[in-house]
């Protein structure tokens, strides 16, 4: 018997996309959302993936804490 994939539940954080630019459209958005869920669908989001330094993943965690810590 095949083994069932994991399906992944893809969220997007309330107001994640609100400094995005005043010239993108709802639509504009929907179509990258899709896109980003369909990657992930089928595994070429890891085909696109390019590995973080050790620096890079510090700094992007830094980043996200500070502007975590910014919205409480």
């Amino acid at each position: 018997m095949p083994k069932a994939k994991n399906k992944i539940k893809l969220e997007f954080a309330p107001g994640c996309f609100d400094d995005i630019g005043d010239d993108v459209t709802q639509e504009d958005i929907d179509q990258m959302v899709a896109y980003i869920t369909q990657a992930i669908a089928d595994g070429s989001i890891m085909e696109m993936s390019e590995p973080l330094s050790d620096e890079e993943a510090e700094k992007l965690f830094q980043d996200m804490e500070n502007k975590r810590n910014t919205r409480q």
